[in-house]
């Protein structure tokens, strides 16, 4: 996907990066502002007249969107390709980008948050084990509850049992 030639063809400052199928134009730590899918169309349009650039790039995508496509469906090329390291559960993932660190992206339009993704395989590694660990914690600590739960409405379903048995042989006629 050629996120990088829409940020480049838009001469886009803010963060563009790629959520699943869609390419995001972001500022900093606010959610997308610009979101289009990899067919070209709009999924959200900026709305607010503040940024006079985000409504620049606007316009243009949506003046030549046959561009706009050209551009999502050509594939970027790099400059350089750094190392970079983050995981998945238990599998420790290589990605590569051009300069590694927040707020940019690795080469597939990952953005790369500092808790996330590193130079440093081993402290990614020491990340996914302490996020395991924690998941490991949190999921016991719900099961837990759910017996919890289960065990009362258990209790209380057998009341009921006893309480329709109880009235039906006492009044079996009714």
């Amino acid at each position: 996907m050629g996120w990088k030639k829409v940020k480049e063809h838009y001469q886009i400052s803010h963060i563009v990066h790629v959520d699943g199928d869609s390419i995001c134009i972001r500022a900093n730590m606010q959610p997308a502002l610009i979101v289009v899918g990899t067919d070209g169309e709009f999924k959200k349009r900026y709305t607010n007249s503040d940024s006079e650039e985000l409504n620049r790039i606007q316009d243009e995508m949506s003046a030549d969107p046959a561009k706009l496509l050209e551009l999502i469906q050509a594939e970027d090329q790099f400059d350089k390709s750094v190392p970079v390291y983050t995981f998945e559960g238990a599998d420790i993932l290589e990605k590569y980008c051009e300069s590694p660190g927040w707020p940019r992206v690795t080469h597939a339009g990952e953005l790369m948050y500092p808790n996330l993704y590193s130079t440093d395989k081993n402290k990614v590694i020491l990340w996914a084990k302490r996020n395991a660990e924690r998941g490991l914690d949190v999921y016991t600590r719900m099961v837990d509850e759910a017996k919890a739960k289960l065990e009362g409405l258990q209790s209380d379903l057998e009341a009921q049992q006893r309480n329709c048995a109880k009235l039906k042989e006492l009044y079996p006629e009714e």
